[in-house]
């Protein structure tokens, strides 16, 4: 349900992928999404063993060979505008909310 075309649209508007090899922004934004939906308390180490599982990598069609460490994933967090993830959010609301 969430539009992907989207979702990729506003990480180019936003520039959130320029320097990215790994963590780019939609991947960013899924990580969050499911650590919050799969855990009480979704700490930067409980979402480094989630975005490195198998099961993740292909629900999200990421890179199976590559591997992503906490530190990496608070450094890439520290950079990301929140707009990116504001916006992120209401496309998701306006795509599934029905309109007429």
């Amino acid at each position: 349900m969430i539009p992907d075309s989207e979702l990729v649209r506003l990480a180019v508007e936003a520039k959130v992928d320029h320097y990215s090899k790994v963590l780019y922004g939609r991947s960013v934004f899924y990580m969050l999404l499911m650590g919050l939906l799969s855990s009480e308390r979704a700490s930067l180490r409980i979402l480094e063993d989630m975005v490195n599982r198998k099961s993740f990598k292909i629900m999200f069609n990421l890179d199976p060979s590559k591997t992503v460490k906490y530190n990496s994933i608070s450094e890439r967090l520290d950079v990301m505008e929140v707009e990116f993830f504001e916006k992120m959010i209401a496309a998701i609301v306006h795509a599934t909310i029905p309109h007429g």
